[in-house]
Order: C-alpha cells, then structure tokens, then sequence
C-alpha cells in the first residue's frame, strides 16, 4: 500500500467522512498500490470536508472540461515514497452505465453508505449483497452495448473471479431485501441467471439478456435512446479527434504540475 493511501484512509477515519471504496474490491489491495485508480463514494453533504482532507494530503483535481459528468471528480496524488500517482475517482452521486455517458443513476448513496464494512486494509467498503447486486447489473448492462461487451469480454476471468468472491460472501437474506427495496423487478432467479450468463453466456445470450436487465432498471436511466446515441457520436467524435490531433490531458487545479 502506498504511503498516501495509508494516509487518506487515516485522514478519512478521523474527520469522520462518510465515503466507502464502492466497486471493484477484489483488487482493492493492489489499488491502493497504485494498479488502478481508487472509486469512492463520498457523501454529498461532505464534499467540502471531504475536499479539505485530500487537498491537505496534495491532490490535486484534474479535469478535462469535454469529458465530464456532474458528481464524479478525479483527484490525483503523489506518493512521496514511491514518486508514483494515486488517482482518486470520487462520486458524490452514484452514476453507472455506458462509460461515455453514465446514463444510470442509482439514488441510494445514504443506504450504501449506512451498509459499509470494513476491508482488511482498513477502507470502508458497501457490505457484500450490495456490491454483489450492482455489480450484476453493471456487467449486465455493458454487456447490452455492443462497444461495452467487447470491451469487458477481455476480462472475464477476471469477471468470474469477482462473482466468485462477491456471491460466496452475500447474504441471500440481504440480497432479496436489497433488491425488493431498490431493483423490485430483479427476483432471485434473476439474480443468479445474470450469473450464469457472466461465467459462460454466448455473445447473443449475454447481449439479449443484458437488454432484459436495462428494462428491469429504466426508471434508473436518465437519458432516452435518441439523446444517448447522439452523446456517443459525440464523445466517439472527440476522443478520436483528441487522440490524433488535439492530445488534451487532464488540467490540475491550482499550481505545479
């Protein structure tokens, strides 16, 4: 674990944030060494607490005003001991979905937050049930994507692998009463056919179902079909103009670089 990460999660404790590491805690350990960025979830009502804390530990907040989505922020620090960056992917809002448009928001950020336990390295994470859920559904719905499904099909033994852990730790009891509560048109069977589908669907099966799963969740989508398509054009047009001729990285707030 960097040294900076050791700090954050201490600096986090002690001024009483409340945040959780939201997805993507099988590798945890290994993010808070710096292989992927940290995806913390921090109360909105903290934001400025929460800001104070890290800007006292030197992140700085990058940001690349065509790429942007209201309530996710990236942050990045450097670990004096390592020289190496760690980078801080802050939702103050749960937002998920496509990667060019998370068009689905999940307006129970207090519930996660109240459900948390802590990993062995100290950061505050969603209880299993909870991670296990969403995390079906995430995958489910990149899977209904034709771009998103050749891009998460690269990693299923990773996929398999985080099913694994997360379902061998859920409460079934906590599943059902989370989904009740928040995904009522996904019943267990549902739950354990998205499953399925991630450990040995076919393309079409996978694509099919994901499709069924997005239905289930619409009253969470924000956007309809005609303005998410055009959003796509749209950043499919940038990010290939910006990787041949523009070249825009983030821009650091404040001073240094």
């Amino acid at each position: 674990m960097y040294a900076i990460s050791k700090r954050l999660i201490e600096e986090l404790h002690s001024n009483d944030v409340k945040y959780c590491h939201w997805k993507s805690n099988l590798l945890l350990a290994e993010a808070l060494s710096g292989y992927d960025d940290l995806d913390l979830l921090v109360n909105s009502s903290q934001k400025q607490l929460f800001e104070g804390v890290i800007k006292g530990l030197g992140f700085k907040e990058g940001e690349n005003k065509s790429i942007f989505f209201e309530g996710v922020h990236h942050y990045y620090g450097n670990d004096r001991e390592t020289g190496n960056i760690l980078h801080l992917h802050v939702y103050y809002k749960i937002r998920t979905g496509p990667s060019w448009t998370k068009s689905i928001f999940f307006p129970f950020e207090n519930y996660i937050l109240d459900n948390v336990i802590t990993h062995e390295s100290g950061m505050r994470v969603p209880d299993f049930h909870i991670e296990y859920v969403m995390y079906l559904i995430r995958v489910m719905v990149k899977y209904s994507r034709i771009n998103e499904y050749l891009l998460i099909n690269k990693d299923t033994d990773r996929n398999v692998k985080e099913l694994s852990y997360l379902k061998s730790n859920s409460s079934q009891d906590k599943v059902v009463e989370f989904t009740k509560k928040y995904f009522p048109a996904l019943d267990l069977t549902t739950i354990e056919q998205c499953g399925e589908f991630i450990k040995k669907g076919g393309f079409l099966s996978r694509w099919f179902f994901g499709k069924k799963i997005k239905r289930k969740i619409k009253n969470y989508i924000k956007a309809n079909f005609f303005s998410e398509l055009l959003q796509n054009i749209h950043q499919f047009s940038y990010r290939l103009i910006n990787k041949l001729i523009l070249k825009n990285k983030k821009i650091l707030d404040g001073s240094g670089k």
